[in-house]
C-alpha cells in the first residue's frame, strides 16, 4: 500500500527459485520454482522467496497486493 513502511523480513514460509527449477515444482529448496514471477504469484502472504544465483531472462511481474508483505532476496548474501 502507498505510504506503508517496508518490512524488515517476512515471518512466514520460505520458498525457493533457481535457474534449474520448474514452475510445476512446489517451491521447496529441493524442488524450486524457475521464475520469480511464478513465486510471487504462488506464495502466501508473509512469505520469503530466496532466489538462487544465476541469470534469469525475461520480465518479473510483481502485481499482487499483500497485507503482511513478502520478501524477495538473494539466497546468497553479496
Amino acid at each position: 500500500a502507498p505510504g506503508r513502511a517496508p518490512r524488515a523480513g517476512a515471518q512466514g514460509q520460505t520458498f525457493y527459485v533457481a535457474v534449474t527449477g520448474s514452475n510445476s515444482a512446489d517451491g521447496s529448496q529441493a524442488r524450486p520454482w524457475a521464475t520469480v514471477s511464478h513465486a510471487v504469484a504462488s506464495v502466501p502472504d508473509g512469505s520469503t522467496i530466496l532466489v538462487q544465483p544465476g541469470t534469469y531472462n525475461g520480465e518479473v511481474r510483481l502485481d499482487r497486493a499483500f497485507n503482511a508483505g513478502i520478501v524477495v532476496r538473494s539466497a546468497t548474501p553479496y
